[in-house]
């Protein structure tokens, strides 16, 4: 039976390539923004891309922030997609410091400021590899069989810093540096880089999800 997979359709986020890459994968998208559908989705996906402030806001303003939240508690997976994942956490310094939905502890910062690297090249855009907790594949059901050579697609100037290291699941490394790549906490899981357009390597990683 091809499974649902839920894609909250707030005005933001890659969503054509995403309902591809689903369709893909033998997956049912039901791009929506009904908040209803939304929070009892078996499977949810939040997708982001621009200002972490601009994407809370349309979940505001569309109606479904609440919705969101009510899934988070659910049981049922979740899976943050670039700024759909920077949003799960506490708060963001970009432009300001705003208000995150506080689904997993921590905040969103300047990759600058993280790496407290004034050199380094802003934005992070490009292919690079993730790499897990203890060099363990298997410590996430989300990147089961993941190949530890292939590389994922990232655009990002901002990165997760979850305030409980458990929670950071994978990281790249941007000229040298360690940047959060995956998050997970029980059914919440996120990720920096974009799996709709990370090729075979993101499909698995989609695929999984699904599975979950």
């Amino acid at each position: 039976m091809t499974r649902a997979i839920v894609i909250a359709d707030y005005g933001v986020g890659n969503l054509l390539s995403l309902e591809r890459a689903i369709k893909a994968i033998g997956g049912e998208p039901n791009r929506t923004a009904d908040p209803e559908i939304i929070a009892r989705a078996g499977h949810l996906i939040l997708p982001g891309v621009g200002a972490f402030a601009h994407c809370v806001e349309q979940l505001q303003n569309h109606g479904i922030k609440q919705a969101v939240l009510q899934h988070s508690k659910s049981g049922n997976p979740m899976l943050g997609i670039c700024v759909g994942m920077q949003m799960m956490l506490s708060r963001s310094s970009e432009f300001g410091t705003h208000a995150g939905l506080d689904i997993i502890s921590g905040n969103v910062a300047d990759i600058a400021d993280i790496t407290q690297d004034s050199d380094i090249r802003i934005p992070h855009i490009g292919w690079s590899k993730i790499m897990f907790r203890n060099g363990e594949t298997g410590i996430s059901p989300l990147f089961s069989n993941f190949d530890t050579d292939a590389y994922v697609y990232f655009v990002h100037s901002f990165a997760a810093c979850p305030d409980d290291t458990k929670h950071q699941l994978a990281i790249t490394r941007y000229e040298g540096h360690a940047i959060t790549a995956a998050i997970n906490a029980g059914n919440i899981y996120g990720v920096q880089f974009h799996p709709e357009k990370s090729g075979p390597a993101g499909l698995g990683l989609l695929n999984n999800f699904k599975d979950l």
